[in-house]
């Protein structure tokens, strides 16, 4: 901050050491007299940090270390006092020193702390646990020793027992790190945009209505409905040689000779095939669709297998079909029952994690996207903080998936330790 903040020659620093400036001079002599002088132009607060005479005792500083005042550390520490335990916070920093010190960084990855896995939160909280008032105290005196101010590479700190890296390491290598899985009804039930069924000789397909603009190509103007006015947009686009951010801006826009002024809306095809799975009728009183609106999220997906082939598939559920179950049927999210010739197997929501098999590798996963289109599940290494390394994702159908049995639904409590899961869920 700004009040631990100065400006100093470099040979003044180096001169001073650990010491105050009061320690430095001596609290006498033409240079502290002059220190006096600058520092009296600067805050209150400021003057006291330099003019001040000796360092904060050894306790107070431990004790600041053991006190973070970040609120999510001040909301923890009420959480579990409770539970009638001494109760300290750590600061960042000396987590960090530690963790660099006893050589934990390059557990996962090149020496620097790997944020990319979710497990550096575990690295750290092994080191919180074990970091004290006793360690506080045997770091200072170590630091007051170093001339350098007690760097991590320099003060040799040992660690709580012989084989706390190697303990560590193995308990990496087995650990399950726990996802908050997405089970209630949320997220949108619908998308904002508005669909129309038009029928055609060969069936229904949708249209929707889009803004005549710079983003008309060649190849939206072909998916325009009216066959006239499709033949008008193209001619148009023509004269301008193909140029659609000239040929359809403000001041070109296209006229057709039975209309007082310009083309601003047409109405294009979004799909040549009408599957009302994919849609939320909206229905006027005679029963005729009067807009369709696409599904928005999907809330789980229920995997069931046929008795007599074992073959799986994939019953993939919206977010509004889940609370129609409920608040409207009256019966659970989840449906389990889908006739004398399935076995239902599990359900599977965004977030859940799984045992997985990839490349004849079983692996632990969680549940990152639902695709009922392609019949697939997204499924992402259950380590991995980012969605951009293609290393960490596995894409594949149900059927494949659940090949002879390799899926898994993995039960964990909030710490990600494995629950036994007598039955099917």
């Amino acid at each position: 901050s700004y009040m631990n903040k100065v400006v100093a020659f470099v040979t003044e620093n180096r001169d001073k050491g650990s010491r105050t400036p009061v320690e430095a001079s001596s609290g006498g002599g033409d240079a502290w007299e002059a220190l006096i002088q600058r520092a009296k132009r600067l805050p209150l607060p400021k003057r006291k940090r330099i003019l001040k005479d000796s360092l904060t005792g050894v306790e107070d500083f431990i004790s600041s270390q053991l006190t973070d005042t970040a609120y999510i550390s001040r909301a923890v520490t009420s959480y579990v006092l409770p539970l009638g335990c001494d109760v300290s916070v750590t600061k960042g920093v000396m987590t960090a020193w530690l963790r660099h010190r006893w050589g934990l960084n390059s557990l996962l990855g090149d020496g620097n702390k790997n944020r990319a896995d979710h497990r550096h939160h575990a690295i750290d909280a092994a080191v919180t646990a074990v970091t004290n008032r006793r360690l506080y105290k045997a770091v200072v005196h170590l630091a007051e020793r170093d001339p350098l101010g007690g760097s991590p590479d320099v003060i040799a700190i040992e660690p709580p027992f012989i084989d706390f890296r190697t303990a560590i390491e193995s308990s990496l290598a087995t650990l399950i790190v726990s996802h908050d899985p997405v089970h209630k009804l949320a997220g949108a039930f619908h998308e904002e945009t508005a669909y129309g069924v038009q029928q055609t000789k060969q069936g229904g397909r949708i249209v929707y209505r889009k803004t005549l603009g710079p983003q008309f190509d060649a190849a939206l103007v072909k998916k325009v409905v009216d066959p006239a006015l499709r033949e008008t947009l193209e001619n148009h686009l023509t004269r301008f040689g193909g140029d659609a951010k000239v040929a359809f801006n403000e001041a070109n826009r296209p006229r057709l000779a039975d209309q007082a002024g310009a083309v601003r809306h047409v109405r294009i095809v979004a799909a040549d095939r009408f599957n009302p799975d994919s849609f939320m009728s909206i229905r006027a009183a005679n029963g005729r669709i009067v807009k369709l609106l696409p599904y928005g999220n999907n809330h789980h997906v229920e995997i069931i297998c046929e008795k007599a082939t074992g073959k799986c598939r994939g019953v993939f559920v919206t977010t509004w079909q889940a609370a129609q179950r409920v608040r409207r049927e009256k019966r659970p999210m989840i449906q389990r029952d889908h006739g004398p010739d399935f076995e239902f197997v599990m359900a599977l929501h965004i977030n859940d994690t799984v045992s997985a098999r990839k490349n004849d590798v079983i692996a632990v996963y969680r549940v990152q996207k639902l695709d009922p289109s392609n019949n697939r599940i997204v499924l992402r290494s259950q380590t991995a903080a980012t969605l951009d390394n293609p290393t960490e994702e596995f894409v594949s159908t149900i059927p494949k998936l659940m090949g002879d049995g390799a899926m898994k639904y993995l039960r964990l409590n909030v710490l990600g330790y494995r629950l036994d899961d007598q039955e099917n869920r």
